[in-house]
């Protein structure tokens, strides 16, 4: 399977820098100002590995003029994060808990131009 994977790649997505391949879902932290089924260019393409020639494109810091072209499929809310915090011998306990806001994305391809 990882065999037919022709494109690698390192993109910085709201922050945080993680490793790619093109026809996969992913999910990444919430991409504001968007809906679901809508198209995303991600621009911020920090290296690229291109797998049967072996070519690798590092950016300075990123690389110009590629996009990667991706679809959000779905919003959603993470699983369930809890902080309880105590103090000794006071009887003070608290219980606080958040979920975290995620989006999953389909990328499709590497489109190469302005």
């Amino acid at each position: 399977m990882l065999l037919n994977i022709l494109f690698w790649f390192v993109l910085n997505i709201s922050g945080k820098q993680e490793i790619f391949t093109t026809k996969f879902f992913y999910d990444v932290n919430y991409i504001k100002n968007s809906n679901e089924l809508d198209v995303v260019f991600l621009n911020r393409i920090l290296l690229l590995f291109y797998t049967p020639t072996k070519h690798l494109l590092i950016g300075k810091p990123i690389i110009k003029n590629i996009k990667v072209k991706a679809y959000i499929v779905q919003h959603f809310f993470g699983k369930k994060i809890l902080i309880f915090r105590y103090k000794r011998k006071k009887n003070y306990k608290k219980l606080k808990g958040y979920k975290s806001l995620y989006t999953r994305i389909f990328i499709n391809n590497l489109s190469y131009g302005a």
